[in-house]
């Protein structure tokens, strides 16, 4: 269950209400519908599934982060919930016929990132670059978890 308390794991916070705004905006959406709403959810419930970085990790001080009873919403301070979030509601705009001004996605997004300030930038960099132009890379540490997230991501 998820509760506005923060003394309970799972808190529901305005955070993210003000990232699925910015989705609206966007696209000049005049107001927003409940698909936008439903958009911004799954997107939500679909982040919390996904492994949660080391510094999302590291700023809620918890070694081990994953979706189960503990934890059924991302933390409001995990950066991954601007793109997600704002992405999916500016979809949903787009899909329902309420955004005046269409979005590509994939362009949205990656301005979104560039938000988040240098450090992301700069990853998302070498993101790209790693997958135009895929190497193999053996790692002698690779059954450490770390080691594991760290390749996924």
């Amino acid at each position: 269950m998820a509760t506005g308390r923060s003394d309970f794991p799972n808190q529901v916070n305005n955070v993210s209400d003000s990232r699925s705004s910015s989705g609206a905006r966007s696209t000049s959406a005049p107001r927003r519908q409940r698909r936008d709403e439903t958009g911004a959810t799954r997107a939500l419930a679909a982040l919390a599934k996904e492994d949660v970085p080391d510094s999302v990790r590291a700023r809620y001080d918890v070694e081990h982060m994953e979706f189960g009873r503990e934890y059924i919403i991302p933390k409001p301070f995990d950066p991954r919930v601007l793109i997600w979030e704002a992405a999916a509601v500016a979809q949903a705009a787009m899909e329902t016929g309420v955004a005046q001004l269409p979005v590509d996605l994939a362009e949205y997004r990656e301005q979104l990132e560039r938000r988040l300030g240098k450090a992301h930038e700069f990853m998302r960099v070498m993101v790209h670059k790693a997958q135009m132009h895929p190497k193999r890379v053996v790692f002698p540490e690779g059954d450490e978890d770390k080691i594991l997230r760290a390749c996924r991501s």
